[in-house]
């Protein structure tokens, strides 16, 4: 079954994912479910859900991608690719980023998008666009703290004490955690890269990043002050932790962020072509044939 008809993902917790009879089963409290493994493109399994090494393989090799993850996927821990997953979202973004002005494009359609306008930006600078993007954040968060009876007192990364300068920046950082690791899982299980970013700087997560500023304040920040301002409870990590997890499943979060990646880097499922290689199948490179040749008994 090609990948663009296949059910894009499902997530599985508290239980074992394992192989009978050839088939791929999902054993919980409740007994055993069988699983097209051929149907799904990623599974995402959360805490408490154990897989077995045949599970594995039998993933691997019908191009079903496993993701460890946090509930909900408000962390991601590691992700296995498997041999046969699709890369035409791989090459468009690898092929915007490496070309100057294709990724000057990706960028300012990222901040059009953050922005919430339908006009161009193409007048603007990315210097420009980074010192407006600076004020919308900084206006952004002293309307949340107002709105919620919160004095904003700036951000803050040493968030120790228990004012409450440092539990609103304890629950905003908290929050920020829990989108990242749900845009990581996103970002895999679409087939993109998590380095390959646009905005951000040449890091591991720079893509990671660049998406989650995306649908930050509109989502999880909400909730960092809603916590924040309510003293009431005394584990605020947690409980933001706990509804953003909440927000997740809700609102089909992953899917939901497939489709605002795919449209800030033009991507539609018309795009994936079949890219000749630079080498014949299995053609080795002369100094790799000549060893092959040497070690022949």
């Amino acid at each position: 079954m090609l990948h663009k008809d296949r059910i894009p993902h499902i997530f599985l917790g508290r239980g074992e994912l394992s192989v009978k009879d050839g088939s791929l089963l999902f054993y919980d409290k409740e007994g055993g479910s069988p699983l097209p493994v051929g149907q799904f493109t990623n599974i995402f399994l959360e805490p408490g859900c154990s897989v077995t090494h045949a599970a594995v393989i039998l993933c691997a090799s019908n191009g079903c991608q496993l993701n460890w993850v946090g509930e909900s996927g408000v962390r991601m821990y590691s992700t296995g690719m498997s041999k046969v997953s699709r890369t035409d979202r791989l090459w468009l973004q690898a092929e915007k980023a490496l070309n100057k002005n294709k990724r000057l494009s990706v960028a300012r359609g990222m901040y059009s998008y953050r922005f919430q306008i339908g006009s161009s930006l193409n007048s603007y600078t990315l210097e420009q666009l980074s010192g407006m993007e600076a004020n919308r954040v900084k206006d952004t968060y002293k309307k949340l703290a107002l709105e919620n009876g919160i004095i904003w007192e700036g951000r803050s990364f040493d968030s120790v004490g228990s004012s409450m300068k440092d539990r609103t920046n304890l629950c905003v950082s908290t929050a920020n955690s829990c989108l990242y690791g749900i845009s990581h899982a996103a970002i895999t299980a679409a087939g993109y890269s998590p380095s390959i970013g646009f905005i951000h700087g040449r890091t591991a997560l720079s893509f990671v990043y660049d998406v989650a500023d995306l649908v930050k304040f509109q989502t999880v920040t909400r909730i960092a002050f809603e916590v924040a301002a309510d003293t009431s409870n005394t584990n605020p990590s947690q409980e933001v932790r706990h509804r953003c997890r909440d927000l997740f499943k809700e609102m089909s979060f992953v899917d939901k962020l497939i489709t605002v990646m795919d449209k800030v880097i033009g991507y539609s499922d018309g795009d994936e072509v079949e890219r000749p290689a630079l080498l014949a199948p299995f053609e080795f490179w002369p100094y790799a044939r000549s060893i092959i040749d040497k070690s022949t008994p």
